[in-house]
């Protein structure tokens, strides 16, 4: 026979999401600030938390990088330049970095002009 006095997850979940909702609070807070004492006594927050997540839709985020500059060792001086990815970009034909194979570059350590062949985003 179940306890009548035994205190159902199921029934905390539901309630903390229902009272999360209502005061516009993320699950933790709601159990941390509205749930009775003699109830967090008895259903720990570390036994309800997978049960409050379990049904939530999943997402994939897509982390979007602004190129801050561009990186190059000059294959006649060997020199390490490192330009403003603007300025560069500014001296290309194509403003998408993946058109610029081929494209001919001044060196501005010693000003001989080379052609690049690979280009590798970070």
């Amino acid at each position: 026979m179940e306890n009548p006095f035994e205190i159902s997850k199921k029934k905390v979940v539901d309630t903390v999401k229902h009272m999360a909702s209502m005061m516009n609070c993320d699950y933790k807070t709601a159990y941390d600030k509205y749930t009775h004492t003699l109830i967090k006594m008895n259903v720990a927050w570390e036994d309800i938390k997978p049960l409050l997540n379990s049904n939530l839709k999943k997402v994939q985020i897509q982390v979007i990088q602004m190129p801050a500059f561009v990186e190059y060792d000059c294959p006649y001086c060997g020199v390490g330049v490192k330009i403003d990815y603007d300025d560069f970009e500014n001296m290309m034909s194509a403003s998408y970095w993946g058109d610029w194979l081929h494209e001919k570059v001044k060196c501005d350590a010693c000003g001989e002009i080379f052609q690049i062949d690979d280009v590798e985003c970070d």
